[in-house]
């Protein structure tokens, strides 16, 4: 809430991802992400504890066609620009919370290719690059699109509590 709101008494509404910003008060990035056409489900990036593990665990596992390994996919087509934002050391969020988003999927027995989409919630580095997703993200967003077949749309904040905003990456 604002200097004003708080002098005056009038509360912004509260938003449903206010409390993942409660746990980031230094302003690290944190994302939510759903599946849209099924039950959904939601990953966020902050606990990096386990960010190794799980990029095992999905380059080993996830498929994203029937039978089609993802990252045996990438390696075969020759996809290394989004092998690089893939791996834990890329120093965007944004992987790590859609390989959370996909593992939780694959556990629950859901397929991508039985989604309608990906919505993701960015919730900017408004002292880094200001509230969008690196160019580095949106390029692999847009590929992402392109191989899964499944629009992906992504929302941001330009500036802290600022308008909503989105961007569609569509095949």
């Amino acid at each position: 809430m604002g200097l004003l709101g708080k002098l005056f008494g009038k509360a912004s509404p509260k938003r449903e991802y206010d409390d993942w910003r409660d746990k980031n008060p230094v302003g690290i990035a944190s994302f939510t992400h759903r599946i849209e056409g099924g039950p959904g489900g939601q990953s966020a990036t902050f606990g990096e504890d386990t960010v190794e593990a799980e990029f095992e665990e999905f380059r080993r596992t996830f498929c994203h066609r029937p039978g089609e390994n993802f990252w045996d996919f990438l390696e075969k087509e020759g996809v290394t620009n989004l092998q690089k934002w893939l791996r834990p050391d890329c120093p965007n969020p944004e992987p790590k919370a859609i390989i959370r988003l996909l593992l939780d999927m694959q556990k629950r027995g859901e397929n991508l290719w039985d989604q309608t989409g990906v919505s993701i919630f960015h919730m900017g580095r408004w002292s880094e690059a200001g509230g969008e997703p690196t160019t580095f993200s949106q390029e692999a967003l847009s590929v992402l699109t392109q191989i899964w077949g499944k629009p992906i749309e992504l929302f941001y904040e330009p500036e802290p509590d600022g308008q909503i905003m989105v961007m569609k990456f569509e095949k």
